[in-house]
């Protein structure tokens, strides 16, 4: 039998599990273009840079339509849903609380998609940007993504599954030295805490 080697090269980014716990709440196609704008981020590495360029070109890629008006239409509800959803960065308590949303603002403009996050949010997505944040009372535990996994799943239930697995996998794996192989226990009740309609 020949070997062959499968050449595959991942396209990997470090999601804040605080970002994958909200990130259930919003669409599908919002859900995977999010990802795609952490990717910007932690690819520009710059401390001081908030706004980030997408091309439509390459929106069209992720939404899967080629024709113009339906892109825009379907771009339009996509960064309706980011500007609206809210991120909580601490357990909200009745005497505090620290929320921001997804994006800060987006202007679409000679088919160039500007995109800006507030400086709160960088701090879960830009792992070397200073944070400005309590980081006693924020966890900055972090997974790590495939966007070419990601990018082929169809439905938002798989796509939440997928990052919540990675994350509670890299959170309780044991590895077994002996037998060569990793496990880790997590209970079933973690489906009601994806907390997705159906």
């Amino acid at each position: 039998m020949i070997d062959r080697q499968i050449n595959y090269t991942p396209r990997i980014v470090k999601k804040s599990n605080i970002l994958i716990e909200h990130s259930r709440k919003l669409t599908l196609l919002s859900y995977k273009f999010f990802d795609l704008l952490i990717s910007k981020v932690q690819n520009t590495n710059e401390d001081n840079k908030f706004s980030y360029d997408i091309s439509v070109s390459e929106l069209q890629k992720l939404i899967g339509s080629e024709n113009n008006y339906q892109s825009y239409g379907k771009l339009k509800k996509i960064v309706d849903n980011l500007l609206t959803e809210i991120v909580e960065l601490i357990s909200p308590k009745i005497t505090s609380f620290n929320s921001t949303t997804f994006i800060s603002s987006a202007c679409l403009s000679k088919k160039v998609l500007n995109v800006e996050i507030s400086r709160s949010l960088k701090s879960l997505i830009d792992l070397n940007y200073q944070h400005s944040l309590n980081t006693k009372t924020i966890n900055y535990g972090f997974t790590p993504i495939d966007l070419n996994i990601t990018s082929k799943l169809k439905s938002k239930y798989s796509l939440s599954l997928y990052e919540y697995l990675l994350k509670e996998f890299k959170i309780n794996t044991r590895f077994k030295k002996s037998k060569k192989e990793y496990s880790f226990n997590l209970n079933l009740n973690f489906l009601r805490v994806l907390n997705i309609d159906s």
